[in-house]
Formats: structure tokens, sequence, C-alpha cells
């Protein structure tokens, strides 16, 4: 049964990647359907043996979910936060199973990372094939830079890096030949597709782990991890410059064959001596691209463009902006938070300037949004935990080390970007601590851990009743879009493409802090001509929103309609405080240090808004 339950959980984890990274939720709901099905029996299973061991080892993870299920009560986006808590459900399942797998069966433990890193090696490859024309996807390019399944750049360079790290630690193991030749060959075409995303965050990330690592080893190890790093970095920037299916398969398999040559060597010195030649060498490498010196005039143009930007970037400034307003909005509810994805519904309400983000570029800032800083002290001190007992096994295996590295390049570029929202990364993560953490044993709590079991159970009921009406709503919302209100009455979707006038009100309760929720039910309330109902709802979205032209266009013109057809003056006042409403509001960003680099959502005073008012006046 172990084998049979690996091997399904093995296929899922090569294979999802490919449905867009699991970012998307509606490609999430089979997924999740599938776990928690097994997940139950698996504890029928426990039950029945008698072996709750793996439970309470890991018993204390239900933490997570849990917060995520109470910030719930005051969800602002309740869809966004059924599907955090989905994902959370999932992610735990899905570690337990493996942590049980190896426990039953310890010959996966030798499995464990050729899956993982197979996975990685299935992500590159099919970058590649796109690159080489012999695939056709869509998107896997973004404005000249690798993106791969994730269909964004800096996500998919961060997992190269994570996967060409974790390789790089793999080969300090004593293994085969065909298994070293296997970790050894990729590592320079991640390196390659690590390059060619472009990605600032990593560039500044991957040197700091990096040097952690050699830091981990011993001295002989050290030798062997810095060689493979000069022939990954040589031959992955050779491949870099051309990318071409010849120079790929012979430098890939040659670098490969070299690595797996490399000899430990007999001589010993101080740990410290080889941490503090890199870090030298980065240290006059950084420097020399902060001045423009020798190594950054040999780097092709757009790279150079890259680097020169990581200082001057107005998208690092907007980030900067981006993370007070999310601080602001916090302190509107910093206990528990407003729910799963909740920055997507809100944001508007808070931004400085008018850019368009329905992420937070920061995952730990957008933990606090969602479910407070109790939900964000909890849940960072439970992972802070779990790398802490990774770093006691630091010594026993370099496996320990290879997890540690890429989970620490998982979190640090967390701290830049939104990693989090692919779902793969997730079950990246879920495999890193498994293969780490499997042979955790704890002093059975016998109380605890069966009522936190029958907690669980009852979570796992609950969330596999929600995600089975979730997915059967979005399967049937465009032939039946009131059945799938039924199903499910949190998307705004089918409410939106319902277009019913007499439904507005269960439109707006979906998110009713969004702005465009409001703007879209008065769309619609005017279709039906119920004019005054529908200014009321587009001046609740122009509160919501100071940046919106649609917005300020929608109140300026009904209410000049409304002036015409009633002859009442109050719409014509209405119109002009509306318009120096939208002046104020254009000035700020003109006045704004950064102008029109942080205008992304287009926000500007049309001329046909500027005849209107001259009209009323």
């Amino acid at each position: 049964m172990a084998w049979i339950l690996w091997a399904f959980l093995s296929i899922l984890m090569v294979t999802a990647p490919f449905q867009k990274g699991l970012y998307f939720d509606a490609d999430f709901y089979p997924v999740h359907i599938l776990i928690y099905c097994i997940m139950f029996g698996w504890i029928f299973h426990m039950i029945r043996a008698k072996q709750l061991a793996v439970w309470g080892s890991f018993a204390f993870l239900l933490i997570i979910p849990i917060c995520y299920l109470v910030s719930l009560i005051q969800a602002v986006h309740p869809q966004g936060a059924f599907d955090m808590l989905f994902r959370w459900t999932t992610y735990i399942s899905f570690f337990l199973l493996l942590v049980w797998c190896m426990e039953k069966r310890q010959g996966l433990k030798t499995l464990m990372p050729v899956i993982f890193y197979l996975s990685g090696i299935v992500i590159m490859l099919h970058m590649l094939f796109n690159h080489w024309r012999l695939l056709q996807n869509e998107f896997v390019i973004y404005q000249e830079r690798f993106a791969g399944v994730f269909q964004y750049p800096n996500t998919f360079g961060m997992v190269m890096a994570a996967f060409c790290l974790f390789g790089l630690i793999m080969l300090m193991k004593q293994h085969p030949m065909w298994l070293t030749l296997f970790y050894a060959t990729p590592l320079p075409l991640f390196f390659a597709s690590f390059l060619a995303s472009y990605s600032r965050g990593m560039l500044l990330v991957l040197p700091v782990i990096w040097l952690i690592g050699i830091c981990l080893l011993t001295f002989r190890q050290q030798v062997r991890y810095a060689l493979a790093s000069v022939l990954t970095i040589g031959t992955g920037y050779l491949i870099f410059l051309t990318f071409d299916v010849v120079p790929v398969l012979i430098l890939s398999v040659v670098s490969g064959m070299l690595m797996s040559q490399t000899k430990s060597i007999r001589k010993q010195r101080h740990r410290l001596l080889l941490p503090g030649i890199s870090l030298l060498l980065i240290v006059l490498l950084v420097t020399d691209l902060s001045k423009q010196g020798f190594v950054y005039q040999h780097l092709p143009v757009n790279f150079q463009e890259k680097v020169a930007s990581i200082s001057s970037s107005s998208t690092a400034q907007e980030r900067l902006l981006m993370y007070e307003d999310v601080l602001t909005a916090s302190m509107d509810s910093p206990l528990f938070g407003r729910g799963g994805n909740a920055w997507e519904s809100i944001y508007r309400n808070y931004q400085q300037v008018p850019y368009q983000a329905k992420k937070i570029h920061n995952e730990y800032l957008e933990m606090i949004i969602d479910i407070g800083y109790i939900g964000f002290v909890l849940i960072t001190t439970i992972f802070i935990f779990l790398i802490m007992e990774i770093w006691r096994k630091r010594h026993q295996d370099p496996l320990h080390i290879a997890a540690l590295l890429s989970l620490l390049v998982i979190f640090s570029h967390s701290l830049v970007d939104f990693n989090a929202a692919y779902g793969f990364v997730g079950l990246m993560v879920c495999w890193l601590f498994s293969m780490a953490l499997s042979d955790r044993k704890v002093k059975q709590m016998f109380t605890v851990h069966r009522i936190a079991l029958i907690v669980y159970v009852f979570l796992l009921a609950f969330t596999t009743v929600y995600s089975t009406r979730f997915m059967l709503a979005e399967k049937i919302y465009q032939q039946s879009p009131s059945q799938a209100i039924a199903y499910n009455p949190y998307q705004k979707n089918y409410w939106l493409e319902l277009g019913a006038p007499e439904q507005v009100e269960g439109l707006v309760k979906t998110e009713p802090e969004n702005s465009q929720v409001w703007y879209h039910a008065g769309k619609i309330l005017v279709s039906d001509h119920q004019r005054e109902l529908a200014l009321s709802y587009y001046k609740k979205a122009l509160m919501l929103d100071d940046y919106d032209t649609n917005i300020y266009r929608a109140i300026i013109f009904l209410s000049s309609e409304l002036t015409t057809d009633t002859k009442q003056s109050v719409y014509a006042q209405e119109a002009i405080r509306t318009y120096e409403k939208m002046q104020l509001a254009y000035r700020q960003i003109e006045e704004h240090d950064h102008g029109e680099a942080h205008n992304n959502r287009d926000f500007f005073i049309p001329n046909a808004v500027n005849k209107e008012i001259e009209k009323l006046q």
C-alpha cells in the first residue's frame, strides 16, 4: 500500500507544474479532493492499526489550516479565504502521507530526492523544448525572459536556483555512477535557465544561500562543492549565451562527466578558508558589477540592464510603497486578519499610487493581511522550528543540507515575491521537509493527539464538501450561473455571468470592499434603468478607490444624464464634486516623486470628461 500511495504522490509531484504551477484554484480543486479522500483512508487505517506515531509527531501542523479557518469569520474575500484553507489542508495532508510512506518503506528515502530532482528536470526541459519550438505553449517566455510552466519569470528563476543548489549538495554524497550523473548533468541547464529568467531578486538571494551552503560542509566537501559550482557556472553561462541544442547537449554532458570524476582531496584545511575566499570573491564581483567594471562590461547587454536596474528599479520602489500600504491595511484587523487572498480585494482602498497588484510581493506581509499578526507569529514559529530541526541534523547526511538550502531559497525569495501563490511551490516545500524530517519522533500524548485528530477529521470533512461544491460550480457556471451560485455563492464571476439586476446585492456580498464589484454592480443596474441606485453603487466604488478612471467617468456621465432628465441641480453638483476629486487625485500622482512609473492603472482625466463638466458649469 505504501509503495502505491508513494507512486501516486510522485506522479502528482512531477505532473502538478503543468497546471500552470497550480496557480489557479480551479486547477487545484481536483487535487484537493483526491488528497482529502486518500487522507480519510489513511486515518481509518491508522486508527484500525493503532499506528498514530506519524500523526503524533506532526499534529502541531494542524495550527496552520486552523488559522485560515478562523480567518473565514471576518473574510472580506470569502472565496479567497476558502481557497487558502483548501490549500493549507492539502499541503499538511500531502506532507503527512509522504512521511508515512517513508516510515513504512525505508527504501523510499533513497528515491525521494530522485523524484524531487526529476520534477525540476522536467520543468527545465519543458522550458527548453519551448525555446527550441519543439513545444508551443503560451506565455512560457515573458518579455524575452524564461517563465516556464509558471508563466512568471521570477518564480521560474527561484525554482531553477533551488534545484541547482539541491543538485550541487547531493553531489557531496557517495552515489552509483548513474545517480551521480543524474545529479550532475542538469546543473548547467538549471543555472542557465535561472540566468535566462533575469530575476533580480534571485541574483541577490542565490549567492547568499550558496555561501551558507559552503559554510555547512567539511573542508573536503567544500572543495568538491566549489569545483562543481565553478563548472556549473562556467558551462551554464556558455549555454545561456546560445541555448542552441548542440552546445546544450555537449556542455551539459561534458560538465556532468567532469563533476562525476571529481574526487575528494586528502588534505585537510580550516573549514573557514574556502568560505572566506568565496566571500571575498563575491564582494569583489558585487563591487565590479556596481561600478560597471571588467566583469560587467563582458556581460550581455540585456543582462547588464537587469544588473544596473537592481538599485534604481521603479518596480522595487513601487513594492516599497506597496509594503507601506499593506502595513496600514493590516492595522484595520491586526489580530486575525482579513481572510485568505484579501489583498486582491482591498488593495485599491489603501494604495498611495495607482499600481496593479493582486498579490503582495512579500509572502510574509500577505500572511499578515490574511490571518493577522497572531496567525503570522504562530505559522512563522512553526516553520522556524522545522528549519531548526533540519539544522540539527545537518551533519548526518548532505541531504539535510540540500533540503535546507532549497528551503532557504524559497523562503528568502518570498520576501520579495509571491511564490506561495503557486501550489507547486507548496508541494516542493512539503517534499523537502518530508525528506529531512521523516524520522522525527516525539513522546506520544494520546489525549492531545486524539483530540487534534478529531479536529483534523472534521476539517477534512469540511474542506472535502466545500472543495467538491466549488469544483462542480466551476464546471457548470458558464452553462448555468444560477446553479453554480447554488453550489458556490462566494465567487463574484458567477454573479457577473448571471447579470441579473435583482441579484446585485448578492454580488456585492462576495467582496464588499472591492471597488470593482460595486462598479460592475452599478453597470448592471444602469442596464436595468435603475440609474439613481446605480449612482449610489458607483459612489460606493469611488469611496474604495481613488484612482479608477472608469468609476469617475461613470459617476460624472450618469450624474449629467440625471441632471438633464430630472432638471435637479443636485446631480450636476455631484458630477462637479466628483470631477474636483478626480483632479485632486491626478495632481497627487503628478506631484509624487516617481510619477508615471507608478501609474500602472493608467489613471487620467479624459477629454470627454472635461467637456461634460464644461456643459454642466
